[in-house]
């Protein structure tokens, strides 16, 4: 099979008999990290979803063999350029050397994908005197190698999840002018839950919203809410990079909408 030249070869060297759920979640890990990835490197429309497969599992210490292929394989003259197994192994290596403090985060990294890359590497920072080496194989020859102690699966497995924590930490945003609206409203000054807002020049969604003081939205309640847009002072608090909450200063000026 085409698919099968490019392999992902996953050794796990345990000290003492490997726990079979560290090995199903690290496995699962891989899973949903090559998800991610090859949603990446697809569009919406051109994205067809392959497979996962073990090729075989070896002798010695625990190695499973994985390749990737299309279930409707038989569709298309060249379902090669759908194996992406040596780009997948190449953006865990990213990760690795980045969690490691080798090189500097790679660019998109998320929480998901650091979440992913500590389960995956799981199995031997949990097992003082155990190892994993990960391989991009091609052809029989390893393109991309990870190679982990113990000690190194530690420390890495510690910094990706530290990393992915501090990620959910909201950040709060230098005071900016936006123009906004109410997308749903409490029609009182004093409620604080349940208003969203939305405004435009930074995301499209509906995004929860707070006033500084009750005077702030008293001044928007006195209008036709829903039918006037208004120039405000606003922090914009964001986590991840996305928006999730608008806390508005000042409104400077309102317009009809």
């Amino acid at each position: 099979m085409e698919s099968e030249k490019h392999v992902l070869s996953v050794k796990y060297s345990p000290s003492t008999a490997l726990e079979l759920t560290f090995l199903a979640d690290s496995l699962k890990g891989i899973i949903n990290e090559f998800r991610i990835f090859e949603r990446s490197i697809h569009s919406e429309k051109d994205y067809i979803r392959s497979d996962l497969y073990i090729k075989g599992v070896r002798n010695g210490s625990v190695v499973i063999d994985i390749f990737n292929s299309l279930n409707a394989s038989g569709l298309f003259d060249d379902c090669d350029k759908f194996n992406h197994i040596i780009d997948f192994s190449r953006n865990l290596l990213g990760m690795h050397n980045f969690f490691i403090n080798k090189t500097d985060k790679p660019d998109g990294l998320s929480v998901e994908n650091a979440r992913n890359f500590a389960r995956i590497i799981e199995p031997a920072a949990k097992d003082i005197g155990g190892s994993i080496n990960i391989c991009g194989n091609s052809g029989g020859v390893n393109i991309v190698n990870i190679g982990l102690t113990h000690s190194e699966a530690a420390f890495a497995h510690g910094n990706a999840l530290n990393w992915a924590a501090l990620q959910q930490v909201p950040v709060s945003h230098k005071a900016q002018e936006e123009l906004f609206y109410w997308y749903q409203a409490r029609d009182a000054s004093s409620t604080k839950h349940g208003d969203k807002g939305i405004i435009e020049a930074i995301s499209s969604d509906p995004i929860a919203t707070i006033c500084a003081n009750d005077n702030v939205k008293g001044k928007m309640l006195n209008e036709a809410l829903f039918k006037k847009a208004y120039f405000v002072e606003v922090e914009v608090h964001t986590v991840e990079n996305k928006p999730k909450l608008y806390k508005i200063l000042k409104v400077i000026q309102s317009i009809d909408k």
